[in-house]
């Protein structure tokens, strides 16, 4: 029965807010084509996939441990920024142009810092935490 009613709400708010999928979807989209623009422009091995409501940033780097400690060092620039970051984002409806256009500038900064870097394991000194842990991958 919760469920029922969450569902019940849940459209009651969509009829109140208007589309709401559309909307979750042109800021995902928004926020994908400038921060892969800026990825791009500064030569950063980070690519946002997905669809609109939900990106996650893809680390283009084969080697794990590598891979690992740029995507701790992102976390961690993200979070001197104010922004509490995971690879996985879930936009929301109240989330407008304005909220994406502050994670777009705190990624434009953090690749402008990133950008002529070639060895990115270079980086782990610049760590204030410990690497994120690797993957795990679920026995079935």
């Amino acid at each position: 029965v919760p469920g029922l009613v969450a569902a019940i709400e849940t459209i009651k708010m969509m009829k109140q807010y208007g589309d709401v999928h559309k909307h979750l979807h042109q800021i995902g989209g928004y926020f994908m084509e400038r921060a892969n623009k800026i990825s791009r422009k500064n030569k950063i091995p980070v690519e946002f996939v997905g669809y609109g409501p939900h990106p996650v940033m893809k680390i283009n780097i084969k080697d794990d441990l590598t891979s690992r400690i740029l995507k701790t060092y992102l976390y961690q620039e993200f979070n001197k920024r104010g922004i509490l970051f995971s690879s996985s984002l879930l936009f929301g409806y109240l989330h407008q142009k304005r909220e994406i256009d502050m994670l777009i500038y705190a990624w434009t900064k953090i690749c402008k810092s990133l950008k002529g870097m070639i060895d990115y394991k270079s980086l782990q000194k610049k760590l204030e935490g410990k690497i994120v842990a690797p993957r795990t991958v679920r026995n079935q």
